[in-house]
């Protein structure tokens, strides 16, 4: 989970064809037709902590995963020695609905100990590029790990360092025919120390996600004395600003399970959004509205298969 401070270069923006937009974000910051967002959207309690850092996939199938012991300042500010719940949340949804990353192009951006990452690859991915922080240990470890769960490194798995609002050109490279990626994982970075990194942060998820790829966003308010709730949700707002759809998910089968969350700690809530690019003009909508219309055709054939089966 990424905190460190980086510095987002103009000239680099400027050479991508697919720019996330923060002049935008600033001339529109208090825009009022906005959603409204609140710390209530999609929150339910996933069954935290993972026992024996061990995930089920299915029957057959589990995933270890492992984090850092963080040795000194530096690590410790990159939240990468925790399995957070907002990686076990993201997990959890990938296993509900496993065709999301079945022959899919994916990326996790702020991996730590990249558990969606494993569960994605777990799950019939085609490609996972897992990235964070250029740390040495950290990104070794998710090597490591990678290679722990018996999937091949440079072949199923990319393990990459990005700082958040950098060049993206050598993560797009692995995209699909380098036009982006169809599903970006984004866990538990929402912190006090990364809150002047949202548009660092949005950046690298606009140029790095394709026209018709899907962004799962999944975390918890760390609340502290000058971080409430508010400050993560800015992240929205500001999504909104510079290009994106945002979405909250509710999982009502969840929070049946779960009973009444009116009594729970904020700071326990999981939250979980979806985000897509704004078409930007009126043939990217038809050919939105097309690709829905396939994936909604092959939703329904595969289920009507399995029903067969």
């Amino acid at each position: 989970m990424e905190a460190q401070s980086t510095s987002t270069s103009s000239s680099l923006n400027k050479n991508d064809d697919n720019v996330y937009d923060n002049n935008l974000i600033q001339n529109n910051n208090n825009n009022n037709n906005s959603p409204n967002i609140t710390s209530e959207d999609a929150g339910y309690f996933a069954n935290i902590p993972l026992p024996y850092c061990k995930f089920s996939v299915n029957n057959s199938t589990t995933v270890r995963t492992q984090p850092i012991k963080a040795i000194d300042a530096q690590e410790q500010a990159l939240f990468a020695d925790e399995i957070w719940p907002g990686a076990v949340r993201c997990s959890e949804l990938l296993k509900k609905f496993p065709h999301i990353c079945n022959n899919k192009y994916i990326l996790e951006l702020g991996a730590g100990a990249a558990l969606p990452s494993l569960v994605a690859l777990a799950l019939g991915a085609e490609r996972v590029v897992i990235t964070d922080y250029p740390n040495e240990r950290l990104l070794n470890n998710i090597k490591k790990m990678v290679l722990e769960n018996k999937f091949k490194l440079e072949e199923q798995a990319y393990v990459r360092e990005h700082a958040w609002g950098t060049d993206v050109r050598e993560l797009k490279d692995l995209s699909r025919e380098g036009s982006g990626f169809d599903l970006i994982l984004l866990c538990e970075s929402f912190w006090s120390a990364t809150y002047n990194l949202h548009r660092q942060l949005l950046t690298s998820l606009y140029n790095c996600l394709s026209i018709y790829g899907v962004a799962i966003v999944s975390f918890t308010h760390h609340i502290t004395d000058d971080h409430p709730p508010e400050r993560d949700l800015e992240f929205f707002h500001l999504a909104m600003a510079g290009g994106f759809l945002v979405e909250a998910y509710n999982d009502s089968t969840s929070e049946q399970e779960e009973g009444n969350n009116d009594n729970k700690k904020e700071d326990s809530l999981q939250h979980l959004f979806l985000l897509r690019k704004r078409p930007l003009n009126l043939q990217q909508q038809q050919q939105l509205n097309l690709q829905a219309a396939i994936n909604s055709l092959c939703s329904f054939s595969n289920a009507t298969n399995n029903e067969s089966q």
